[in-house]
């Protein structure tokens, strides 16, 4: 009988792992081991450069100390926009709350704009919209994933796409 071939699936916290075994191995500690040529000591930890942590280059992999992560992810701040109005945020990225889009945004308002939640409307849909959710609704895909897609609000996606199904505007 032939043995299975390691396959990969992402986990719950967006790592790769490789299965094998019986629990699997994250993809970016076997990369980064291979890269410094000896096991990782315990407590060490492999940072992801680009903070994509499906990117297991060697390049973008860096083994740190707890404290040497610590410190550099306390000591960047980003530049960026806010995801509704565009007026300029200096944000820390792991003290400020991201929308599940990947945006940020000023306030709370323009959160509720951007997402069309909270009773606020949002932005109007497109007809280029209204035509990829019927698309990807006649799939089968869920109505997240449609949203994700389209970087929306997966309620408001749902409630356009139920109107647009039974034939309304």
């Amino acid at each position: 009988m032939g043995r299975k071939s390691k396959g990969k699936r992402i986990h719950s916290e967006g790592y790769v792992v490789i299965s094998g075994g019986k629990h699997g191995q994250y993809e970016h500690r076997i990369v980064a081991e291979k890269k410094i040529g000896q096991k990782l000591k315990p407590g060490e930890i492999v940072h992801h450069k680009d903070r994509n942590k499906k990117n297991n280059k060697p390049g973008n992999l860096k083994v740190l100390t707890p404290s040497q992560h610590n410190k550099l992810h306390l000591s960047k701040k980003i530049k960026t926009r806010c995801g509704y109005c565009k007026n300029p945020l200096i944000v820390h990225p792991y003290k400020f709350q991201y929308s599940k889009s990947g945006k940020v945004f000023c306030t709370t308002r323009c959160s509720g704009k951007y997402n069309n939640g909270g009773g606020v409307k949002g932005k109007p849909f497109t007809k280029k919209e209204d035509k990829t959710i019927i698309k990807l609704r006649k799939k089968n895909l869920a109505w997240n994933r449609i949203g994700k897609i389209l970087d929306r609000n997966r309620e408001s996606i749902r409630v356009r796409g139920m109107r647009l199904m039974k034939g309304g505007k």
